[in-house]
């Protein structure tokens, strides 16, 4: 939040926290002391009713409370100081390198859904056009499938 914390204490704001990750929403108090409502928000809902209930009724009720990683350490926000525990990645058991193939991989995937069968055709009609006017569909239908399971594979989490 390098970049959000520098371009805010131009205007007086202050950040004097950590990364809080994707889904966050911040408030700021009267001096302008930045401080988090919620993070690893999703949906609608997950902005809005923190929001909602900071300013009809100063309550925090979304992930605010900084905490550690009982098993990996990483920083991960909950609703309340009581609450320690693993962090999401922990509690699904991924290695960094698994964690990466599903952030990154999946959208690789659906990419390669929409393009590898399409690549392979165009491939093997300027390379083989006799062989490619009758076994066209069938490599097509193959590739596309061959594509399918491996977004399947890649979504379940692979393995190790």
């Amino acid at each position: 939040m390098t970049w959000l914390s520098s371009d805010l204490a131009k205007l007086g704001y202050k950040i004097s926290f950590a990364d809080p990750g994707h889904g966050v929403v911040l408030g700021f108090d009267s001096e302008g002391e930045a401080f988090v409502l919620t993070t690893q928000a999703n949906w609608p809902a997950d902005f809005v009713e923190p929001i909602r209930a900071w300013i009809t009724e100063r309550q925090k009720i979304g992930r605010r409370v900084a905490s550690s990683c009982t098993n990996c350490g990483r920083t991960f926000y909950v609703t309340s100081a009581a609450e320690k525990s693993l962090c999401g990645d922990c509690v699904l058991s991924t290695s960094p390198t698994k964690r990466v193939l599903i952030r990154t991989g999946l959208w690789a995937a659906v990419l390669l859904i929409l393009i590898l069968p399409v690549l392979v055709i165009v491939l093997l009609a300027v390379l083989l056009p006799n062989f490619s006017d009758r076994w066209i569909g069938w490599i097509g239908t193959a590739a596309f499938l061959l594509s399918i399971s491996a977004l399947v594979y890649l979504r379940s989490g692979g393995s190790d």
